[in-house]
């Protein structure tokens, strides 16, 4: 159930990124995305960058660095974990919606 032209790498049926921090689950999203294979993802620090030469295509989905920025060290305020929920839950549905567009686009095209 996946575009995996390599015929030594067996299928995908599932990409799971667990504690998957920062950039590490959105390389997982485009992983699976890529693969045309379902996801369970669980992210938690949300400042880390560990792969300096990808960027998640939900980034450029805000337009100012600094908005950036403040969103993902908001997700991580401990002192107000209200605050910190609904920063979490913003950078997850620009997750998203970025996986979503990027998916319709491979659909277009494979049409």
């Amino acid at each position: 159930n996946n575009n995996n032209n390599n015929n030594n790498t067996p299928p995908i049926d599932l990409v799971v990124a667990l504690h998957a921090c920062g950039d590490l689950s959105d390389l997982a999203l485009s992983y699976a995305q890529q693969n045309s294979c379902p996801f369970l993802i669980c992210p938690c620090c949300y400042v880390k960058r560990y792969i300096h030469s990808f960027v998640p295509p939900w980034y450029t989905t805000i337009e100012d660095e600094n908005d950036l920025r403040i969103v993902r060290k908001l997700a991580e305020l401990d002192q107000r974990r209200d605050v910190s929920k609904r920063a979490m839950t913003v950078v997850n549905s620009l997750r998203l919606s970025a996986f979503a567009s990027l998916q319709q686009q491979q659909q277009q095209q494979q049409q």
